[in-house]
């Protein structure tokens, strides 16, 4: 895919992978990335970056997650101060977000630990679910396992039967017939 740059509106590339793409769109990812730039004056790709791996992590991301911004003149960041440093913005951007989100959720509470306590609860929900059907399966083998030993009792339990039992039980029990022909067996004894 090539794409013929325009530098007076081209203002940043989002380079991610799948953990990002699988819960965004593309206009989704560039959006919060404009939004964080030109509303809440965020100037910091880092913490930008971050924010877009945080959002993906509340879409309930499970992927791993890398994101690198890269901005262009057109996108108009704040400049570094004469020291060659920039200023973290807390009256908006990322880190207004964070406490905005910090009292919302309480402290320490990141979009990381939150995903992970939302996957440590589909576990035990799954774990829940697993020996539920175990219970299940073993229930129904028991209850089989008693049909059967009922029916071995039943059959053993009759004595001596007469040929119509013998037939009313071969048939109900789909047994084969028994061998009627009669044989003889002959044994040579040697006398020494």
């Amino acid at each position: 895919l090539v794409h013929t740059r325009e530098p007076t509106r081209d203002e940043f590339v989002v380079l991610a992978c799948d953990g990002i793409w699988d819960r965004m769109t593309n206009r989704d990812c560039a959006d919060l990335v404009r939004n964080l730039v030109r509303k809440e004056n965020e100037s910091d790709a880092g913490l930008i970056c971050e924010e877009v791996i945080d959002t993906a992590l509340e879409l309930d991301s499970r992927d791993n997650m890398t994101c690198c911004t890269i901005f262009f003149p057109a996108a108009d960041l704040n400049v570094p101060n004469n020291n060659g440093t920039t200023t973290i913005n807390v009256d908006g951007g990322v880190m207004k977000r964070r406490i905005n989100r910090e009292r919302q959720w309480g402290d320490d509470s990141t979009p990381a630990k939150r995903a992970q306590d939302r996957s440590n609860e589909r576990r035990k929900k799954n774990r829940e679910m697993v020996a539920m059907q175990n219970s299940k399966r073993d229930k129904n083998q028991a209850r089989r396992q008693n049909s059967a030993s009922k029916e071995k009792v039943s059959a053993g339990s009759s004595g001596p039967r007469s040929a119509a039992g013998i037939k009313k039980h071969r048939s109900s029990s789909n047994m084969q017939p028994p061998n009627t022909s009669k044989t003889t067996s002959r044994t040579r004894s040697s006398k020494s």
